[in-house]
């Protein structure tokens, strides 16, 4: 809803997830400074972390931001909300994890979450269906960044810190990446 709220006020709507992803880092890699996390891991070690970063929480915020603007905040949660379900198929099908009770439980919830939404009556105005697919683009990036990190984790001594700060430097150069696209340099010769 504070995202909603911001998009009628804010010329540029994109600082937003950049301001979020710059100030992380800096917390982030402050904490792992303090900690000493950094100092443990190679850069070598944390360039997987920083490409899933480009990623998630990187160039999906302006997807998410976009999907606000376009299905409306409670619709685009919901649809969003659906990340954990993709995140457990995946993990199903590719790192060998099980299907239990609490999972059926939640993937029925899920999906009558879902059934609600797709068959709603009346949708407001400026509803578009774009919004809609954005959300749950959203969604398949949170739940493929869920399960790559997982994967890339398996068998490594990366600290927690050092990770997420990686991770954050690369969604910090995603989103200033794509606000300078935004903005292309003036030619002064034009």
């Amino acid at each position: 809803v504070a995202v909603r709220t911001g998009l009628t006020r804010a010329p540029e709507p994109y600082v937003g997830p950049f301001v979020a992803s710059a100030v992380a880092c800096v917390l982030v890699l402050v904490a792992a400074a303090v900690s000493g996390d950094l100092g443990d891991a190679s850069p070598g070690s944390l360039w997987p972390y920083a490409v899933i970063g480009l990623a998630v929480p990187g160039l999906s915020g302006v997807l998410f931001v976009q999907a606000i603007r376009d299905a409306g905040p409670a619709r685009a949660a919901v649809l969003i909300g659906t990340a954990p379900l993709i995140s457990a198929v995946l993990a199903i099908a590719f790192l060998d994890e099980t299907f239990g009770p609490a999972l059926a439980i939640g993937t029925i919830l899920i999906v009558a979450g879902g059934a609600v939404l797709a068959f709603e009556g009346a949708r407001p105005a400026q509803f578009k269906v774009i919004g809609a697919i954005l959300a749950l683009a959203c969604a398949v990036l949170f739940a493929l960044r869920d399960n790559l990190v997982r994967a890339v984790s398996r068998g490594d001594e990366i600290p927690a810190l050092a990770g997420a700060s990686a991770s954050l430097a690369g969604s910090t150069l995603a989103l200033l990446l794509f606000l300078g696209d935004l903005h292309p340099p003036v030619d002064p010769e034009h």
